[in-house]
């Protein structure tokens, strides 16, 4: 496997605590939110930003789902409180659904 030079980066690994960590170079930072996503691809670990919800994205992902779930189902409420939460967490301060 041939390595893109220019978007790799060799970093050295490090103990915090219990945990391992590296450093991330500030070239590949990423922006100043506090959660990302980590998975594993064999032996590759995957570090990819949060996605950030819009309110466009989320009332699209809310008429498909209505559609698939008409209200009566029990669970309908406790699914849109929950994609409320997420939304809150990740856009910025205020009401998501008034903007």
């Amino acid at each position: 496997m041939l390595l893109d030079m220019e978007n790799t980066r060799r970093v050295k690994l490090f103990r915090n605590g219990s945990s391992q960590a590296l450093r991330i170079p500030v070239d590949f930072e990423f922006p100043a939110d506090d959660e990302v996503i980590l998975r594993r691809e064999g032996d590759r670990l995957i570090i990819e930003a949060v996605p950030r919800y819009t309110k466009e994205s989320v009332a699209t992902a809310l008429e498909a789902y209505r559609r698939l779930h008409p209200k009566h189902d029990p669970t309908f409420a406790a699914d849109m409180e929950r994609v409320r939460e997420l939304v809150g967490r990740t856009e910025e301060a205020g009401d998501p659904w008034e903007r």
